[in-house]
């Protein structure tokens, strides 16, 4: 599972069922 794809399915608008904490603290880089 590649996390950059999590990341672009998160932004496309896709509803993950688990907090996006993840995509916080990859933002936050």
């Amino acid at each position: 599972m590649t996390s950059s794809k999590t990341i672009l399915r998160a932004l496309a608008g896709e509803t993950l069922p688990t907090p996006p904490i993840w995509m916080m603290r990859q933002a936050g880089r």
